[in-house]
């Protein structure tokens, strides 16, 4: 049966689906970004199709005594399926275009999984953190969220059902106490395995129970709303609020957690107290406003695809290029709202079985489609490569990781004399596998291990209760046997400002310091570093001039971009930031501390012939991205540092 229809709650899908695509689009005003929590508008579609999926099961059991679980199936599948294949299968096409082997196999992987409604699975078990820079490269990322609510349609009206027909009158009971353990989890999980907590619908469903629960007449009538003035002035609140929290939220906030409380109860008071005679209901009810409210689904599911796919070609957008884009995506989602979605959900217009027919179809064709490019490993031979070279850069990140997880198995400090113990973030990880390779193959009987933690946690063990790398008990076992402790990290201010206090913590629990200074960091192309964009545009490796002018290239720009808001050590009128000025800092406080500092750069790049290395003698890569190594650095990495007394000097401290 049919619900009243209420404008102003397309509107409030209007703000949700700005709130997501801008904040997908990093749009920032005079540095600023006022979206980081834009995310958020996901949430609000949660709490809106709590409330009005519950509204059709709960109004028409009220009106007819039954529930047709054929009709509310066909409904969702013609809402959802339509838009999602077409969407699926233009997606496959032109990942097949633009993408590496290994983007484009993974990409296959997520719209087969979403296809199933269960892609939130595979991003969650593929490691992939949603905020992450990675997440910016995904083309079916937001589809984890389609996928909770499929399965949450797939669970609630069987168990809505089931619970009427056993004892209607604890219904509400039961909702109520689901939606608490539901939000205690996420709160736990948000702080101890927020990746999980992001993910599954356990921690996801107190939100679009919050909008359920207001279909209640017990809970819809205990919140009076007979005083037009306080009415206005709760949803002024509540709207300020949903604004408020888009604006202050951001990557590293716990969620969902009580803190999104938030704005889920916001958008629960605005459905609860919308009146004509408000402000907030009359600007979610402005035509605009309900237009793009109307045609969100389509511009939720085209939006990400085209921003990732774009941002994989391309360095950056300016201001002009984005609103182009973002033009586009309202067209093309404005069409298919038109044409697809609109037409499908019709049933006079497309019955049952044109819908079978064009479903079938084209979920034969992604099935296909995918498949076959899973199987023939993304054809590898669409892009330039040889024995020793590939542009597919993934590629030689999941060995290096292959081989990391690989030794990660050995117990390094088992029987050893002397235990090398090295403290930092990915570029440890880095140094670790160099460490490791070199000792391994010598008769020095020193243990080497790797523990991952944000640097600056090490000022203090009690610290480690507010870092997100929270140390194990094998751990804490692991930093009482070391006897030396590396610091090698990629050096945030936050790791400088403590570094002094690190040294004073590791020195008085009696452990022999040495520190790693910053990596270089060259320019990089979302995906392509320079040499690979000559090899993309001339279909082969740089001749001995042309790779000496890469190299120059390279050292030049060492001056980057800040890629990340806590990186500090910004140059104000370059907003750059120069590795040099942070490597000072460093040896300052070496020398200061009496403490051995090794320097990455010098075994890289030549400051003479102001030079960096990009391939080894043999034409191997020695970077897969814009400062980490590939396993062929690794090794060329080695012999520079062996040649230069890297290993006797450490072995001399110990």
């Amino acid at each position: 049966m049919k619900i009243p229809y209420r404008p102003e709650i397309d509107g409030l899908r209007g703000v949700a689906v700005i709130s997501v695509i801008l904040y997908h689009a990093q749009i920032t005003i005079s540095g600023i970004n006022f979206f980081k929590g834009g995310y958020l508008g996901v949430d609000i579609f949660f709490v809106i199709s709590g409330y009005l999926i519950t509204s059709i099961i709960y109004k028409e059991i009220e009106a007819t005594k039954k529930f047709s679980f054929k009709n509310f199936y066909e409904r969702r599948i013609r809402r959802i399926l339509p838009i999602l294949f077409l969407i699926s299968l233009v997606t496959t096409i032109l990942c097949f275009i633009f993408l590496l082997p290994t983007d484009l196999v993974n990409t296959s992987k997520s719209i087969l999984f979403s296809t199933g409604f269960a892609s939130n699975f595979y991003f969650y078990f593929s490691g992939l953190e949603y905020g992450g820079l990675d997440s910016n490269f995904k083309p079916f990322l937001h589809t984890w969220s389609l996928s909770v609510e499929e399965q949450y349609y797939l669970i609630f009206p069987i168990f809505f059902i089931a619970v009427i027909n056993f004892s209607k009158k604890y219904l509400l009971n039961f909702l109520v106490l689901i939606f608490l353990c539901s939000l205690f989890f996420s709160h736990y999980g948000a702080i101890n395995h927020p990746n999980a907590t992001f993910y599954f619908l356990h921690t996801r469903i107190w939100e679009i129970l919050a909008g359920a629960l207001l279909v209640f007449p017990k809970v819809d009538n205990s919140f009076p709303k007979k005083n037009l003035k306080l009415n206005n002035f709760i949803l002024s609140i509540s709207f300020f609020l949903i604004l408020a929290s888009i604006y202050l939220f951001d990557d590293y906030s716990s969620h969902p957690s009580f803190y999104t409380l938030i704005p889920v109860l916001s958008t629960c008071l605005i459905i609860l107290y919308s009146n004509r005679s408000s402000l907030i209901t009359k600007l979610l009810s402005n035509k605009l406003v309900v237009n793009v409210g109307l045609i969100s689904y389509s511009l939720y599911l085209w939006h990400h695809p085209i921003f990732s796919i774009t941002r994989y070609s391309s360095y950056d957008f300016n201001y002009v290029e984005k609103i182009l884009l973002a033009l586009f995506i309202i067209i093309i989602s404005f069409l298919t709202y038109k044409f697809i979605e609109k037409p499908f959900r019709n049933k006079k217009i497309i019955n049952i079985r044109k819908l079978k027919i064009y479903l079938i179809s084209l979920f034969i064709v992604i099935i296909v489609l995918n498949i076959t490019i899973i199987y023939n490993k993304g054809f590898p031979k669409r892009f330039y490569t040889t024995e020793t070279f590939s542009l597919d850069n993934q590629k030689y990140k999941k060995k290096k990781e292959e081989k990391y997880l690989k030794i990660k198995l050995n117990n390094n400090f088992k029987d050893k004399e002397k235990n090398i113990l090295i403290f930092g973030d990915s570029h440890g990880q880095d140094t670790y596998l160099i460490f490791d390779e070199a000792y391994k193959n010598n008769n020095k009987n020193i243990g080497v291990s790797y523990i991952s933690t944000e640097l600056y946690c090490l000022k203090d063990l009690k610290y480690q209760k507010l870092c997100k790398s929270k140390l194990t008990p094998i751990q804490h076992e692991m930093i009482k046997v070391a006897d030396l402790a590396v610091l090698s990290t990629s050096w945030i201010q936050k790791d400088v400002n403590s570094l002094e206090q690190i040294i004073n913590y590791l020195q008085k629990i009696d452990k022999k310091i040495v520190i790693m200074d910053k990596s270089p960091f060259f320019k990089w192309y979302n995906f392509f570093s320079d040499l690979d964009l000559y090899v993309l545009r001339n279909d082969k490796l740089p001749n001995n001039k042309e790779l000496n002018l890469l190299e120059k290239k390279n050292y030049l720009s060492m001056l980057r971009l800040r890629p990340r808001l806590d990186e500090g050590f910004l140059d104000k009128k370059s907003k750059k930031v120069n590795v040099g000025i942070i490597n000072d800092e460093l040896q300052k406080i070496a020398k200061k501390n009496n403490l051995l500092i090794f320097s990455k750069i010098n075994y890289i790049c030549d400051e003479i012939k102001l030079k960096c290395k990009i391939l080894d003698e043999s034409k191997h890569k020695l970077f897969y991205d814009n400062s980490h190594y590939t396993l062929d650095g690794i090794s060329y990495f080695i012999k520079k540092i062996t040649k230069f007394g890297w290993f006797k000097s450490i072995e001399d401290i110990l």
